[in-house]
């Protein structure tokens, strides 16, 4: 078997392997944003295999020429998409909120779409064509700035490590994915450093390399694919809320808002700086190193008019797992009916307290009357010395008979009277629970020592009395006030 057939067959087998790693991912994770710029990235490191083969074959000079290009081209690609996917795995927050992403990317877009079109083209500007060497095809550059762009690709790829390592510093749960991408790195540095003793298996260092990487960025996005049903939870949880939620990073920047945010128009750079001043809510300055933050920190609450609306503030630190500072959450709550309906639930208090203020009064001066009616319906009246005169005017219920004992009772002690003479004229009738407390309250005297006379009895009453069995033993009797006096002075 000849070289050039060990690397076609060599080749195809790896592109199944990744074919069939890229299906996998995408039918497992394809709503996870990672997953499809996995897919993407092992699109193009297909295609970057491709025309690696064809390069490395020396005798059609057109398959060469579009081989090392089309490579060229391919890495551009390649570099965009790994950075793409490198910051949806550990910095997520870029693709939160204004997308720094976009700009982060731009200049590679630019120089991918420039060097596309020079190369497509064939205009010459940085590529002018190939040239056959010892060890295959170069290109061949048509000017200094052909050079430099050639130089400067290998530093293009600082981006990407400055991802890894600052995603490796702040998060532990990346460091695991992260170390196993770098040892990755090292044996594909390894195979290419080998490449030269390899004449026969040289151009499939690249690729099989490439497998061991995509194997651990595959991990990588799986591992991350996990956490994303919570993360999509709590996404719709956010979404649903009334409330506003900002985050803000050290620098003042929003990473996220919701749609209540935004809605409100709380998204806003200028309108979060100042939220945050009317709170007190203050993030790091970028050039301090994070500080350790109390988490019994309390909550600061202010309100911000804004848009003729009334917004209440909360702002409460977010914090990493060593309680060191990483940004604000701000979030935001439209009171302006709350407090209108608060005004208005105020007015009615305050009216509804003034007439339950006029009622008491009322209340009083009708108990104050009552009280006047009550002695004025029930008057002891002393006569001479030892002899008091009550008589009983309008209906005789059960509440007048309490205070009819009660009143007897005192005028006998206060007076020290020794007979009570009870005038029933002005009763127009009587019932069971009068008669009884009439009888009681006769009783009662007598265990004082006074002896009352019921006077101006009507035939009615004495049926009553008759009738309900009362018990008036100890008790006279007389026709009037009169003759009741007349037959006691005697």
């Amino acid at each position: 078997m000849d070289t050039a057939t060990f690397l076609l067959i060599s080749t195809f087998i790896l592109l199944i392997i990744k074919t069939g790693l890229a299906t996998f991912v995408a039918l497992r994770a394809w709503d996870h944003r990672p997953a499809r710029w996995f897919v993407l990235l092992v699109v193009s490191i297909v295609l970057l295999n491709i025309f690696n083969v064809m390069q490395y074959q020396p005798d059609n000079e057109r398959t060469a020429y579009i081989g090392v290009l089309g490579t060229r081209l391919v890495l551009a690609f390649l570099q965009i998409a790994m950075l793409l996917l490198l910051s949806a795995l550990f910095v997520p927050q870029w693709w939160q909120g204004s997308r720094p992403i976009i700009w982060i990317t731009l200049p590679y877009v630019v120089i991918f779409v420039v060097l596309g079109i020079d190369i497509l083209a064939t205009t010459g500007v940085f590529v002018q064509g190939v040239v056959a060497t010892e060890t295959g095809y170069q290109v061949i550059s048509a000017s200094q700035a052909g050079v430099i762009l050639r130089r400067m690709f290998p530093l293009s790829w600082l981006m990407h490590l400055s991802i890894l390592l600052v995603a490796f510093v702040r998060s532990r749960t990346a460091r695991i994915t992260i170390m196993l991408l770098a040892v990755t790195l090292v044996v594909a540095g390894a195979m290419h450093f080998l490449k030269s003793s390899l004449p026969i298996a040289g151009p499939l260092t690249a690729p099989v390399s490439t497998i061991l990487l995509l194997i651990a960025l595959a991990y990588a996005v799986m591992r991350t694919r996990l956490i994303v049903p919570i993360h999509i939870a709590l996404d719709l949880a956010l979404q649903a809320m009334d409330e506003a939620v900002i985050v803000v990073d050290q620098q003042g920047q929003v990473v996220y808002s919701n749609p209540r945010a935004m809605h409100m128009g709380l998204h806003d750079e200028e309108i979060v700086e100042m939220a945050l001043a009317k709170t007190n809510g203050h993030t790091l300055d970028a050039s301090s190193p994070p500080q350790a933050i109390d988490q019994d920190e309390p909550i600061v609450n202010s309100t911000l008019t804004l848009h003729n609306r009334r917004i209440a503030l909360t702002t409460t630190p977010v914090t990493n797992n060593a309680g060191q500072r990483q940004g604000t959450l701000l979030m935001g709550r439209d009171i302006t009916e709350i407090e209108h309906y608060t005004r208005q639930l105020e007015q009615e208090r305050h009216g509804l307290a003034k007439v339950i203020s006029q009622l008491q009064a009322e209340k009083r001066e009708r108990d104050q009357l009552a009280a006047v009616v009550r002695q004025l319906s029930l008057p002891l009246i002393p006569v001479i010395q030892g002899v008091l005169i009550l008589p009983l005017i309008g209906n005789f219920d059960e509440e007048r008979a309490e205070d009819f004992i009660t009143i007897l009772l005192q005028g006998i002690k206060r007076e020290r009277a020794r007979l009570v003479l009870i005038d029933m004229t002005g009763i127009p009738g009587l019932d069971t629970a009068s008669a009884n407390g009439l009888q009681r309250g006769i009783q009662a005297a007598s265990l004082l020592g006074a002896r009352c006379i019921l006077v101006g009895i009507r035939p009615e009453i004495a049926e009553t009395l008759v009738a309900l069995n009362v018990n008036l033993e100890g008790c006279s009797t007389a026709g009037s006030l009169a003759q009741a006096l007349q037959r006691e002075l005697r």
